[in-house]
């Protein structure tokens, strides 16, 4: 079932929890939950503190295993991404709508 409508959320920290977002997002809206189109999508250059990543790249590989489609949108082609996202590089942040509807088509191709 669609959302109603899309949350918006804002960080006013100087650090981010890469891990508790996207454990948030999961709950909230069941992306390891097989059985519907499920969509992910990270804008980020991918750097985090500590532990971030590599306990980040668990969670995207579960998601990806359970169907959810996780389309990653790095600033550029140093962006530290994580296997098993399709990878879009984006400069222009206003191109973000139309390229995430080719990364879900193409997805749909290859499905």
């Amino acid at each position: 079932m669609a959302p109603a409508r899309v949350a918006e959320f804002s960080a006013a920290g100087k650090y981010e929890d890469f891990t508790r977002a996207v454990n948030a997002l999961d709950g909230a809206l069941g992306l390891s939950r097989p059985g519907a189109t499920r969509i992910l999508v990270i804008v980020s250059d991918g750097r985090y503190k500590g532990t971030q990543h590599a306990d980040g790249q668990k969670l995207i590989t579960r998601l990806v295993a359970s169907g959810c489609l996780v389309i990653w949108i790095a600033p550029s082609d140093t962006a530290n991404t994580m296997t098993g996202a399709r990878v879009v590089i984006l400069a222009d942040p206003a191109a973000t709508s139309q390229a995430v509807a080719r990364a879900v088509a193409a997805s749909a191709r290859t499905a």
